[in-house]
Parts: C-alpha cells; sequence; structure tokens
C-alpha cells in the first residue's frame, strides 16, 4: 500500500513538472527589462542566460544580454552577443554597443557600426566616444 501510494504520488510529481511551461519571450523581456532599470545586470543576466540556453534565436533576448554584459564591464562577452544578434532586429541597446567596442579600443569597429545604423540622436556620451574614435584612428 504504502509503495503503491509513493509512486502514485511520484506520477503527480512528473504530470506537475511536465505541465510547468517555461517562461516565454516576452515574459523574459519584460523581467529583464525590470531588473536592468533596477540596475540588477546579473540577475538580468542569468534569466537572459537560462532562456537563450532554450531558444538561441532570439535577437531581442540577445541585444539585452549584450547591454546586461556591456554594464557589468564584461566588454568582449557584450559584444559577442551583439554580434549573434540579427543585424535586422532593431538594436535599442546601441549605446552599449558602442561603449562597450569603445571601451575594448575597438575604434574602427565601433566607427563602422555607428555608420551602419540609422539612427538620427546620439546622446553626449555617444557622441564624444565617436569623436575620440575617428580621431584615434583616422590620426594615429
Amino acid at each position: 500500500m504504502f509503495h503503491t501510494c509513493k509512486l502514485f504520488l511520484f506520477s503527480i510529481l512528473i504530470i506537475l513538472i511536465g505541465c510547468t511551461q517555461k517562461a516565454t519571450e516576452q515574459e523574459v523581456v519584460e523581467k529583464s527589462t525590470a531588473l536592468l532599470e533596477q540596475g540588477s545586470y546579473a540577475e538580468a543576466e542569468v534569466v537572459l542566460k537560462e532562456f537563450l540556453s532554450r531558444e538561441q534565436t532570439s535577437s531581442v533576448v540577445r541585444n539585452m544580454l549584450g547591454a546586461s554584459l556591456n554594464k557589468q564591464g564584461k566588454y568582449i562577452e557584450a559584444e559577442s552577443q551583439f554580434l549573434r544578434a540579427d543585424d535586422t532586429e532593431i538594436n535599442i541597446y546601441l549605446d552599449d554597443r558602442l561603449e562597450s567596442l569603445f571601451q575594448m579600443q575597438e575604434y574602427e569597429s565601433l566607427i563602422g557600426v555607428f555608420e551602419s545604423s540609422n539612427i538620427d540622436f546620439m546622446l553626449p556620451i555617444e557622441t564624444s566616444h565617436l569623436a575620440y574614435a575617428l580621431a584615434v584612428s583616422r590620426f594615429s
């Protein structure tokens, strides 16, 4: 009797585990956006990497991961994620990508990313990074 009851409970547990759904891309984006806005970059990194371990093609999540890594000073990892994201995806994290390239002193790449982007407005920090990159790469 005890063995049958134990087997029954184990079966229910397996069914419940199978029924739990993984977070959707939208849920991951919403949770990660909140974490990034709170400055919880390491927590956002964990959430985003966990999602990408299952769904490797999400450009939005890859760009968010790149931004999270950039905020933590992990510039090489950040650039790797930005490069793996689909280029046709509108990248709202362009400033983070430019920052990563600037910190890695990849000035030609920074200029190339800027020139290939379709932006009408730049923040002062982006403008200064671009000006510095242009000066260093063109006049050294």
